[in-house]
């Protein structure tokens, strides 16, 4: 119930400061260009990475990426940037 209560208050007060809800709650953003390029925002670090598969903590579960020739673009503390052709994404929660 806490957590609620503090999800509702954090959503209410993005809302009327005009806060993006992934800066508030620490959230990722992801941006896709087509099936070639992801870029996810707010992430946690990477779990796995191979060619066909790379998982990525987002701080509040795992993104699963899979596809073909996956190669990191960009990484930094901000934001990663992944390219390839990708088959699917999966939240794990």
């Amino acid at each position: 119930m806490q957590k609620n209560n503090i999800n509702n208050f954090k959503s209410r007060l993005s809302e009327s400061l005009d806060i993006p809800k992934d800066v508030s709650f620490g959230v990722p953003n992801i941006k896709m260009t087509g099936n070639i390029e992801i870029t996810i925002e707010n992430h946690k670090g990477i779990i796995e990475y191979s060619q066909n598969i790379l998982r990525i903590n987002s701080g509040c579960g795992i993104i699963k990426i899979s596809g073909k020739d996956l190669e990191i673009k960009e990484i930094n503390q901000e934001y990663i940037t992944i390219k390839g052709i990708f088959d699917g994404i999966e939240f794990i929660y």
